[in-house]
């Protein structure tokens, strides 16, 4: 009982998690949008691509903007590498454009692919 008393150790604080970016901060105040906004935008735009057959999301705050992360499952006639990059070009850009917040980052997370098979056809 000794021992495990004196190996406990202090958990450092945890930084608390933010769930708003702010979209503007006036002389009115501040405006601000939570990020089960921007993944309910997200989760539209990716379903709104033909060659995505699902999709997750987590979006979280980074550098003054947001972070985006993504898992999809792609319909099997879809070009992988081509469908990535234009979504997040796409999607960069609906969502700059919808709420104003810089987009940091979108990483992409490729599930299910084409099968070699679906290729070849």
């Amino acid at each position: 009982r000794l021992i495990i008393g004196f190996n406990k150790r202090e958990k450092a604080p945890k930084e608390p998690v933010s769930t708003t970016a702010i979209i503007a901060n006036n002389d009115f105040g501040a405006v601000q949008i939570s990020l089960a906004a921007i993944d309910a935008m997200v989760q539209r735009h990716c379903r709104a691509n033909s060659k995505v057959r699902e999709v997750s999301s987590v979006v979280g705050t980074r550098d003054g903007g947001v972070a985006i992360s993504l898992k999809l499952v792609l319909l099997s006639e879809a070009n992988v590498p081509e469908v990535t990059a234009e979504l997040q070009k796409s999607l960069k850009e609906y969502i700059e454009g919808l709420t104003g917040i810089a987009v940091n980052d979108i990483s992409i997370m490729v599930i299910s692919a084409p099968t070699q098979q679906a290729l070849q056809k």
